[in-house]
């Protein structure tokens, strides 16, 4: 359980990778393993005086130690000049007391002073183990824990960036406001039943499911962010929306590289969710062509407007087209009519620019990101502004600032879990209560998707959780 672990057995093991270099560092970690680093080291400065003051004493700071290490056989018999940074409990890496030993970096070397430690009841550590500790102290949460993996397996700037954030609580946070905000909504309903004999009503349904379904909506738009789809290996999901006729499917089929959605003159051609899977600035991207906006519906119209909208709902980068050649006050008006949050995660394509003249484009261009918005003005037809678009397409989707509010932070798939199950739940709870409320078990249900929450932050976790998570590390981590 986090947050109360104590000093366990020294553990011991080599924190640079195996090889020759200029130097290697042993990390020790664990109960009284100064003491016994203390006693092999010949020649060891003693730790810094004592001193009245108690923020002063030695046991609360870190100091720095110079001596030698008395080899005891083969090749390696004799003395080895180490530094050694003792670190005192509570402000390691793990929470323990821990100590670090610097030397030359020789492989060998490394392995007599593993032997070494072995021989006076410093163990070898297991794979992660210094990192479970650090969880178990309460130094990380387990999100951060599992970014110390992803920072060690970052294989570009993004992946670092967002292993980085991560790290340094920032998904954890996220998640602990999500919580709280179901917290707040189990509070609201166990008041309304801790005084029904005050004759204190429930809450009305509709006062907390709207509460319910944001945080249901988040947590989906968080874990089907673009930067964890990439991490797993799935074809981040660009949406593609628009009015009716405003070059979606025209769009979609010149990076599809064929003909894959109905092109026409005639408005509402699409009327199904059209997804195809193409090359995008080096990625693998699954585009979704939406049905376009309309003023009047007809029947089939209203299922496809639907459709449109509950994909919207879900989460993630939308590019959003609108005719350039349409009036700037138009462009303007109906960019503005869309919801805010949709606007934080859209990019607006002005299109079909090769029918108008350029500078028009242009200023209006201008003039809209002066406010705050991101376009890009493209003809997907003559080829005009597609490598630009293309570009911008890739940085949003490799971690730039643009979709979902998770967006720099990769949920592994473990997390994804648990906030996708969080979220089923909330909906869940919500589609009973405005079908039968019963506030007894809108709470339990709450509760759940609360609980659900705690498990990907580690406030709850099973032993099995955690050996499965931690038995992926390196060893030294």
């Amino acid at each position: 359980m986090k947050g109360v672990h104590l000093d366990g057995d020294p553990i011991a093991a080599p924190a640079t990778v195996d090889g020759i270099g200029e130097l290697s560092l042993v990390r020790v970690s664990g109960r009284g393993c100064w003491e016994t680093l203390r006693e092999l080291l010949a020649g060891a400065e003693p730790p810094l005086p004592k001193a009245e003051d108690p923020a002063r004493r030695p046991s609360l700071r870190a100091s720095l130690h110079r001596g030698e290490l008395v080899l005891g056989s083969g090749a390696e018999r004799g003395p080895l000049p180490v530094l050694a940074l003792l670190q005192p409990s509570g402000r390691s890496y793990t929470g323990e007391e821990s100590v670090e030993l610097l030397l030359p970096g020789i492989p060998a070397w490394v392995r007599a002073i593993l032997a070494l430690l072995s021989d006076h009841g410093i163990r070898a550590a297991g794979p992660g183990e210094f990192t479970r500790r650090a969880f178990e102290s309460g130094r990380l949460d387990l999100t951060q824990a599992e970014s110390v993996a992803a920072l060690i397996a970052a294989e570009s700037g993004a992946e670092l960036k967002a292993a980085r954030r991560t790290l340094e609580g920032g998904l954890a946070a996220g998640i602990v406001s999500l919580a709280d905000r179901i917290h707040d909504l189990i509070a609201l309903l166990e008041a309304g039943l801790d005084f029904a004999d005050q004759e204190v009503e429930p809450p009305e349904v509709g006062r907390w499911t709207g509460e319910a379904r944001s945080i249901a909506r988040e947590l989906r738009e968080a874990a089907g962010s673009p930067d964890a789809a990439l991490q797993e290996g799935i074809p981040p999901r660009l949406l593609i929306w628009g009015r009716a006729n405003a070059g979606k499917s025209t769009l979609l089929n010149a990076w599809a590289g064929e003909d894959r959605a109905l092109v026409s003159a005639r408005e509402g051609t699409t009327t199904d969710a059209v997804s195809v899977v193409a090359p995008i600035d080096g990625l693998e991207v699954e585009l979704v062509d939406l049905p376009g906006r309309k003023a009047r519906l007809t029947s089939i119209e209203e299922k496809a407007d639907a459709l449109a909208r509950r994909a919207l709902e879900q989460g993630g980068p939308v590019l959003y087209l609108i005719d350039g050649g349409r009036p700037a006050g138009e462009v303007e008006e109906e960019w503005q009519s869309l919801p805010p949050e949709l606007r934080q995660r859209a990019l607006l394509v002005l299109t079909m620019v090769d029918r108008y003249p350029g500078e028009g484009v242009s200023r209006l261009c201008a003039r809209l990101e002066a406010d705050g918005g991101r376009t890009q003005a493209i003809s997907a037809l003559r080829g005009d502004g597609m490598e630009s678009l293309a570009t911008k397409v890739g940085g949003i989707l490799r971690g730039g600032d643009l979709g979902a509010r998770g967006a720099g932070l990769r949920f592994n798939e473990r997390q994804r879990r648990g906030a996708l199950i969080g979220a089923g739940l909330l909906e869940q709870v919500c589609a009973e209560a405005e079908a039968s409320f019963e506030p007894e078990l809108a709470a339990v249900d709450l509760r759940r998707a609360h609980a659900a929450l705690e498990e990907i932050t580690g406030e709850i976790a099973t032993e099995d959780t955690l050996g499965r998570i931690f038995s992926r590390f390196c060893v030294g981590k």
